[in-house]
Parts: structure tokens; C-alpha cells; sequence
């Protein structure tokens, strides 16, 4: 599992760029705290590999 800023540092990706893709709903099951900020969450391989175009292919 990857944090936001880990993800982020690992793609090359401002965090505000990362930001707008959780908001436009390009990376899934992304978690809003009560305040509907989103929180620091866990990004699974299968969002890793999205987000950086490549394929998970065994």
C-alpha cells in the first residue's frame, strides 16, 4: 500500500495533480475524512499500475 505522497514521489506526480485525479474519480475507493478532505490513503498496486499506464499481467 501506497500513501499519497508515496505515490506521488513514485510517478513523478505533483501532489495537487494526484488530488485532482481522486477528485475527478480516476483513482478508486479513494477515502474522505467528516469534513470531506481527502484523507491519507492507502493506494493498492492495481492504482499504482493505473496511474502509471502499466499493466499488472502475471
Amino acid at each position: 500500500m501506497y500513501t499519497m505522497m508515496q505515490v506521488c514521489r513514485e510517478l513523478d506526480l505533483t501532489y495537487q495533480t494526484l488530488k485532482f485525479y481522486c477528485n475527478e474519480g480516476l483513482v478508486p475507493n479513494v477515502k474522505r475524512d467528516k469534513n470531506n478532505r481527502l484523507q491519507a490513503c492507502p493506494f493498492c498496486p492495481f492504482s499504482m499500475n493505473m496511474l502509471s499506464g502499466t499493466e499488472n499481467n502475471p
